[in-house]
C-alpha cells in the first residue's frame, strides 16, 4: 500500500489572500510582462484557477496516477499569522 504522509488539498476557503499573493508572486517572476502587475494579472488569470480543486476529486485522480492509495491531508490554520479565512 502506498501512503502519502503529506498533502494540502487547494480549496480557495482555505487559503488567506495575503498567502495565495504569496504563490501567485513567486510564479509571476517566469511570466513574460512588462511590470510585475501586468505578470501578477496574468498568473491570476491563467495559473491561479488551475490550482483550485474545490471538491477533491482532482486530488483523488492525481493520487490514482500516482498509484498513491491514502493520503494525510494537513491542513494549515494560519488565522493569527495572516488573518481568519473563508473556511476553518
Amino acid at each position: 500500500m502506498t501512503i502519502d504522509m503529506h498533502t494540502h488539498l487547494f480549496m480557495k476557503g482555505f487559503y488567506h489572500e495575503s498567502h495565495v499573493d504569496e504563490y501567485v508572486a513567486a510564479n509571476a517572476r517566469w511570466v513574460p510582462a512588462t511590470t510585475v502587475e501586468e505578470a501578477m494579472a496574468e498568473v491570476k488569470r491563467t495559473i491561479l484557477p488551475t490550482w483550485w480543486d474545490e471538491d477533491g476529486t482532482g486530488h483523488i485522480r492525481r493520487m490514482d496516477e500516482a498509484g498513491i492509495e491514502k493520503a494525510v491531508i494537513l491542513h494549515m490554520d494560519q488565522a493569527l499569522l495572516r488573518g481568519e479565512t473563508e473556511m476553518t
